[in-house]
């Protein structure tokens, strides 16, 4: 809710936000994501570390004479435990796009490490969206042609990426994102090379 206050004068205008998370939406916000090693999907049931929430990123390998050529597939997002959620496409329970495609794939998973009050501080569902429209759009991974249609902005952030996090540029800005749909650099038209 906005609460709007003007002086006597009618010369200062006040703007309030009642029940909004996260201070003020405008101002800029940093976030630092750890991304784990890659691990195989075949052996996704041994990962043994999870966590409430957070992020993960799917990558294809194919094997060539020439050497292996590893693209970005899918980023996606949960607000529940990250096994659940990657559960759910394992055993294609959900709309899991990525599947029908060959090679290997390798998933790793990202976890929001700062601030370390993050779920108090912010509306939690929103940062998750504003996020994963970020990292989506620097990457483009193949198979989020639809969220790549619907960039959502709720924060300016600062996203920092740290650990494994390969295509993922080390920090993103997302206030130099126009919603303006283009391809990353790694991809060659419609074609991969």
């Amino acid at each position: 809710m906005v609460a709007f206050s003007a002086s006597a004068n009618n010369k200062l205008l006040t703007i309030k936000y009642f029940g909004m998370k996260g201070n003020d939406p405008y101002r800029l916000h940093t976030v630092v994501i750890n991304w784990s090693n890659p691990i195989s999907w075949d052996n996704i049931n041994l990962y043994n570390k999870d966590w409430e929430g957070g992020f993960y990123y799917i990558t294809r390998i194919i094997h060539r004479a020439n050497g292996d050529n590893e693209t970005p597939i899918y980023i996606g997002k949960t607000k529940r435990r990250i096994s659940q959620r990657i559960c759910q496409h394992h055993i294609n329970d959900s709309n899991t796009p990525f599947l029908n495609e060959y090679g290997e794939f390798r998933v790793r998973f990202g976890r929001i490490v700062s601030p370390i009050n993050y779920q108090k501080v912010y509306h939690y569902n929103r940062l998750l969206l504003t996020i994963e429209s970020a990292l989506i759009t620097e990457v483009g991974p193949k198979c989020n042609c639809s969220q790549r249609n619907a960039y959502t902005r709720w924060y300016a952030l600062q996203i920092k990426n740290i650990g494994k996090h390969d295509r993922i540029p080390a920090l993103i800005d997302n206030r130099e994102h126009q919603n303006i749909i283009k391809s990353p650099s790694w991809w060659i038209g419609d074609i991969e090379e």
